[in-house]
């Protein structure tokens, strides 16, 4: 499919941890040929990340200083705050996303914000219970105090915000999650 056919210019992936983001975005980017627009993060590059393409990887003073500059789309600095480092989502989204592309919102606030802002953003929400979630995140090797936290943390985002499609991502396939944003969301009519 060329990317003139898609009835949205971007795509935003939000969901709690363990949910599949990076998975789906990943695949979907592959796929589709969506670019990816990175958002910045103070946290630490994970085993085969990499600088630029799944974050722009910063300190903690240079996050703060883009912050009081206006940098990012985030209301509230505390939106930015997760797990002990901070997930932003650059203004430059809002002039990039004219080139067919996806990316994950640091939380479903910067989403609602973002396809106010910009209706031509499809958003998608994903879910799973936690209990799949504890284990997925298990299986990528986080420490049992972190699963704990990010579990807690994701449960009070809530499950199924005012988001174009919601998909429980326990029901249903990567395979089948990938054909319903397709049909759903991407696909002109």
């Amino acid at each position: 499919m060329r990317k003139e056919e898609f009835r949205f210019s971007a795509l935003e992936i939000t969901g709690a941890p363990g949910t599949g983001k990076s998975t789906i975005t990943n695949y979907l980017r592959e796929w589709l040929g969506l670019d990816r627009i990175p958002g910045h993060t103070t946290r630490e590059r994970r085993p085969g990340e990499i600088q630029g393409f799944d974050f722009h990887y910063v300190n903690a003073l240079e996050f703060l200083r883009n912050w009081r500059r206006d940098f990012y789309t985030d209301l509230c600095l505390q939106d930015t705050w997760y797990n002990g480092n901070y997930y932003g989502s650059p203004r430059t989204w809002l002039v990039r996303v004219e080139a067919s592309s996806i990316f994950t919102p640091t939380c479903t606030n910067t989403a609602r914000h973002l396809v106010t802002v910009d209706p031509s953003i499809a958003w998608v929400h994903l879910y799973a219970p936690q209990e799949e979630r504890k284990q997925r995140l298990k299986r990528r090797q986080t420490s049992k105090m972190e699963v704990n936290y990010r579990l807690r943390k994701g449960d009070s985002q809530g499950t199924k915000p005012e988001a174009l499609l919601n998909i429980n991502t326990a029901e249903y396939s990567l395979e089948d999650t990938m054909q319903m944003i397709y049909w759903k969301i991407l696909r002109q009519k």
